[in-house]
């Protein structure tokens, strides 16, 4: 097997005598006859491969392939087309071309009845064509439960604003954000599991963490 790079990523070929067309193959980027493919061969720059013009991957002095479409790419996310000038994207970039939020949604492309899910592969460099199905999929968040001032809350996994915990012990906090609390929490994250949550600041939060929330100058 030989190694080759195409866009700054890792590729095997199993032969080391390729023509253009091969190499464009090789990294899922079809029609060939949709992009430009072209070598890099030290100082020189770049120089522009043939599809049919056989290139010897244990040549010296190649550092790499670059792969380029003529014109802009077609996808779809649902319904909706997207014009890209990238043979790669990953799956968040694929999301925010379509204006998505990748934090709330995670993406699935569609090859006829095969779906392949990034949820938990969003580095992942997605080789483009034209008329690439995709959709987009809603992140199911998931739940835990902190405590504040002994009662129970159940949250969504990640951070908690100061101003959501003193909520939660004050619910008419809102209406009176001139008021100052204290507030301190335990059981939480990392190596720093006990402190103080100023106001304005935010924590990472853990299930059971303990909040305690008071008035200031409360005893």
């Amino acid at each position: 097997m030989e190694n080759f790079r195409l866009n700054k990523q890792k590729f095997e070929s199993s032969d080391s005598q390729v023509a253009g067309r091969q190499i464009l193959k090789i990294v899922g980027l079809e029609p060939v006859e949709d992009f430009e493919l072209l070598k890099k061969i030290n100082e020189a720059g770049f120089e522009p491969i043939q599809l049919d013009e056989v290139v010897d991957l244990k040549e010296a002095g190649i550092e790499g392939f670059f792969a380029k479409p003529y014109k802009k790419l077609i996808i779809h996310i649902g319904n909706q087309p997207i014009e890209v000038d990238e043979c790669f994207m990953t799956p968040d970039d694929i999301l925010i071309a379509a204006g998505i939020k990748p934090k709330d949604f995670f993406l699935k492309q569609l090859k006829g009845q095969i779906e392949i899910g990034y949820k938990n592969d969003r580095d992942h460099k997605v080789a483009l064509r034209n008329g690439a199905t995709f959709i987009s999929c809603k992140l199911d968040k998931a739940k835990i439960t902190i405590i504040v001032n002994g009662t129970p809350h159940e949250i969504e996994k990640g951070h908690i604003l100061y101003a959501e915990v003193v909520t939660f012990a004050f619910p008419d906090f809102p209406q009176h954000p001139e008021r100052t609390y204290s507030v301190t929490y335990d059981k939480g994250q990392g190596s720093k599991p006990a402190g103080i949550l100023s106001p304005g600041g935010e924590v990472r939060v853990k299930d059971r963490m303990i909040f305690k929330v008071k008035h200031t100058g409360q005893s």
